[in-house]
């Protein structure tokens, strides 16, 4: 009977350390780990609240965790790629490029922080050494991003409200305002000239219907002028094949008249002595005449002797064509003067024929003429 109470609390002792084991084993089943795991070291700028037990995500797939946090030593801080290093453990079948993407995300504003992985096929191939040597830089995530251009926003503000930027805040405005007078000035000159561009294309178009209207006229009446011309020639043709007949007819008469000619120049050979004697009396008068005008007798003798006298009726011919000249073509001269620039070709043009006239007749060049440029 003493040994049957024994057994039992042998049987007791042995339940509860069984299930004091079973126990023991469920609590440390998150402590160990059967299955082989590899691990990354990364470089942060900033924590961000990443701490141990964070998960590393690949791809929004939890892979792994972080299992140590730690700033890195102020002597290393010169080579270390940022001041926290995080250490990463995946499992041992998680292959990952050699140049994976990490950042650090969150989730949501207010969630938990940890590491997300892109794994997009790497370009050469190459797979990240698992033997505990690999290194990762881990980039802001969204919400630092945001925090710091909202700081740069922040700082663009603070400038804009300095005093400096205010004040050219004001000049710019004032200046904008000026330049807005000044371009309201430019565009009502710009219409009052438009105005004007308009009536001067009216009177342009007024001016071609006129022209269109007068070439019309002209058409009208160049036709009939060129069936009168072509009536003409056809005229011509014909007379000019009586003129043909009536020269032949007139070159027999005049052989003709050549043949009476020989007979009546033999019958008035005495009649042709006395015409001779007549012709040298004839000559003896012209011989006087002519010295008469060497020796400047008579108004045709002073023309041909006194160079001077010639000249100015040279020049009284030239004022002459030059002067009809003018009426010819521009007969409002007559009544308005020329301008000064016309005056001065005008006068050009008289003193170089002038000059020509004189150098060609060997006439004296007057005192007041000089010579044209």
């Amino acid at each position: 009977m003493s040994a049957s109470p024994r057994l039992e609390v042998k049987v007791g002792l042995l339940v509860l350390a069984g299930l004091f084991s079973v126990i023991g084993m469920v609590l440390a089943a998150d402590k160990v780990q059967l299955e082989r795991r590899w691990e990354i070291t990364a470089f942060l700028v900033d924590a961000a609240g990443l701490r141990v037990d964070s998960p590393v995500t690949l791809s929004g797939i939890a892979v792994g965790k972080v299992i140590a946090v730690s700033a890195v030593p102020i002597g290393e801080l010169a080579t270390s790629p940022g001041p926290i290093r995080a250490t990463l453990e995946l499992p041992v079948g998680i292959d990952l490029p050699a140049d994976v993407q990490a950042k650090l995300s969150s989730s949501g504003l207010f969630g938990d922080a940890f590491l997300a992985l892109a794994a997009a096929p790497s370009p050469t191939g190459q797979i990240m050494v698992k033997d505990g040597s690999a290194r990762l830089v881990v980039g802001p995530g969204f919400l630092e991003k945001a925090a710091s251009r909202a700081e740069g926003l922040l700082t663009a503000a603070d400038d804009l409200l300095a005093p400096d930027t205010r004040a050219d805040a004001k000049r710019l405005v004032k200046n904008a305002a000026d330049l807005a007078e000044h371009a309201a000035s430019v565009a009502a000159r710009l219409d009052a000239q438009g105005a004007r561009m308009e009536a001067i294309l009216t009177n342009l178009e007024k001016a071609s219907a006129d022209l269109t209207t007068v070439s019309a006229a002209a058409a009208a009446r160049t036709g009939p002028l060129l069936e009168r011309a072509d009536r003409l020639l056809t005229q011509v043709e014909q007379d000019g094949g009586v003129i043909l007949s009536h020269a032949a007819k007139a070159s027999a008469s005049l052989e003709a008249t050549a043949a009476r000619a020989d007979a009546l120049l033999t019958a008035t050979t005495p009649a042709l002595t006395d015409l001779a004697r007549d012709l040298a009396a004839a000559a003896s008068s012209t011989r006087t005449i002519l010295t008469a005008l060497q020796t400047g007798q008579g108004a045709l003798g002073q023309l041909l002797m006194n160079r001077d006298l010639a000249g100015d009726v040279h020049r009284i011919a030239i004022d002459a064509a030059a002067a009809a000249k003018m009426i010819a073509e521009q007969p409002s001269r007559v009544v308005f003067d020329a301008p000064t620039a016309e005056r001065i070709e005008i006068k050009a043009r008289r003193e170089r024929e002038l000059m020509r006239r004189a150098l060609a007749e060997g006439f004296a060049v007057p005192a007041e003429t000089k010579p044209a440029p």
